[in-house]
C-alpha cells in the first residue's frame, strides 16, 4: 500500500490533482471494524477515516 501511495501521490502532485490516502489503511484488516455487510466501515473508526484523509484535504 506504501509503495502504491507513493506513486499516486507523485501523479497527484504532477498533475495538480489532488491524491488522498487508502482511507481503511489503518483498520482494513480488523473484521470488526466493518458492519455486518462486510463493506461499509462501522461509526467507531470514522474518527480513523477523518485522520487520514483530513490532512490531505485541508493542505489544499
Amino acid at each position: 500500500i506504501d509503495a502504491f501511495e507513493e506513486v499516486f501521490d507523485q501523479l497527484g502532485t504532477d498533475h495538480e490533482i489532488l491524491y488522498a490516502p487508502f482511507m481503511l489503511k489503518r483498520f482494513a484488516a480488523n473484521q470488526n471494524a466493518f458492519q455486518a455487510d462486510g463493506l461499509h466501515p462501522t461509526a467507531d473508526v470514522q474518527p480513523l477515516i477523518l485522520d487520514t484523509l483530513w490532512p490531505s484535504l485541508d493542505s489544499n
